[in-house]
């Protein structure tokens, strides 16, 4: 097992100087006189906070944060989330007018249909029933887009009530992706100078 080296400065009780007294797990190791301890450093004469954080701490020493895989899952499932949403967020106004665009294109097929099922002389079933399936499949693409943009509306409105959100919620989503590379790469300093064997 490791053992720790404490200092502290107290005063010899005869002169009155200062003596400093190491102890090692309470045991007392020796006792050295003002006269005889090294020069101790101030911050004046130190180039840099970072010297001084090095002299008082020395190599620090650090271990990988390792996440299991389930971590890992849930981190990626809340970022995934966020992304998604800022991405429809950003593209919500192109889908709601192709969307539009869509309803408009369908009704005039199926304008188009109709009046050729109304003035066009019957020629065969086989025709009969491709202009049914085409009158089917344009009704249900109609009814998609518009169904998709009743979905959409109310947060299309908020966007257009609120033009700084989309930007805010990208700056959110940014502090996010770095939030989850520190997680994946985080690294825990030890505090004490202390080995564990």
């Amino acid at each position: 097992m490791g053992r720790v080296t404490h200092s502290r400065r107290t005063q010899n009780p005869k002169t009155g100087s200062d003596i400093r007294v190491k102890t090692n797990d309470s045991v007392l190791n020796s006792i050295v006189t003002k006269e005889e301890q090294p020069q101790q450093t101030t911050i004046n004469n130190i180039e840099s906070l970072d010297d001084y954080k090095e002299e008082i701490i020395g190599s620090a020493r650090t271990i990988e944060h390792t996440t299991n895989e389930e971590e890992e899952k849930v981190i990626e499932s809340i970022y995934s989330t966020i992304a998604n949403f800022v991405g429809l967020c950003h593209r919500i106004s192109s889908t709601y007018n192709n969307n539009n665009l869509t309803v408009q294109t369908q009704d005039l097929l199926t304008s188009d249909l109709l009046h050729e099922i109304e003035l066009e002389a019957p020629k065969d079933l086989g025709r009969a029933y491709k202009c049914y399936a085409k009158l089917r499949q344009s009704r249900r693409l109609r009814r998609r887009a518009k169904n998709e943009n009743k979905m959409l509306y109310p947060l299309l409105d908020f966007i257009k009530q609120n033009p700084n959100f989309v930007n805010e919620l990208t700056k959110i989503k940014d502090r996010c992706a770095g939030i989850q590379y520190d997680i994946a790469h985080s690294v825990y300093t030890f505090k004490s100078n202390e080995d564990i064997e």
